[in-house]
């Protein structure tokens, strides 16, 4: 027989065997692939929905020629259904392209926004309420107007009720300072003068186990919009 004839293969047990191992090599990285993917998903849209607020927020201001919040119709200090209406409901409506609206005080809130939320060490904590708007992009935004002592408290979910709902990955407490600054409740402010929550507290609470999460919103803006937790 010819040498140079013959033909090199690979047995049946040594492609069984590499099959194998893509196999284990795949189960190992896919995973970690599909999660940092996901997060990069989470930090686009929470990125596209914290400056579509601060925009809002800014074009108030300057429609009502001030340059603090305060002194717009988001002040209230009155707790009823029209008051809600007539403050966040009408600043959600008015600048937001919104495809459902829901007030606490209709008892209808769930329907815009999950019932309840985990911490990132799974403790299960109550749902926001306020006044909610499902916007076009999928996402979901709480209100709760100012009042004397407190910036308007803004609960986001990025992808509405869909899963995760965590705090600190897809659903974030944060506050419309006087000032129209976007920051985590409660942030260091010029005019309000509160304490901010700490990077270093995302995924610590010290011991309060319901609020951890808390501080994931400054650790994402501190790393360059990156969520590396």
């Amino acid at each position: 027989m010819n040498d140079k004839h013959l033909k090199c293969a690979f047995t049946l047990a040594e492609v069984l065997i590499t099959l194998g191992i893509i196999g284990v090599v795949a189960a190992m990285t896919i995973p970690t692939l599909v999660a940092n993917y996901q997060k990069k998903v989470y930090v686009s849209q929470l990125q596209k929905t914290v400056a579509t607020i601060s925009n809002a927020a800014k074009l108030l201001m300057a429609q009502e020629q001030t340059f603090n919040l305060n002194q717009t119709y988001l002040y209230n200090e009155e707790y009823s259904k029209e008051a809600y209406e007539n403050s966040v409901g009408k600043f959600l409506k008015t600048y937001f392209k919104t495809v459902k609206t829901c007030n606490v005080f209709d008892d209808n809130i769930n329907e815009c926004i999950a019932e309840n939320y985990k911490s990132l060490n799974g403790t299960v904590g109550d749902g926001p309420w306020g006044y909610c708007a499902v916007l076009n992009n999928g996402a979901t935004i709480c209100c709760y107007p100012f009042d004397e002592y407190d910036p308007m408290e803004i609960d986001i979910d990025i992808n509405g009720k869909s899963k995760p709902n965590i705090l600190g990955r897809d659903f974030f407490h944060l506050s419309l300072n006087y000032s129209g600054a976007i920051a985590e409740s409660f942030s260091k402010d010029p005019i309000a003068g509160i304490e901010a929550h700490s990077p270093d507290q995302c995924g610590n609470a010290d011991g309060n186990s319901q609020f951890y999460g808390l501080g994931c919103y400054n650790k994402i803006v501190q790393d360059g919009w990156k969520m590396d937790y």
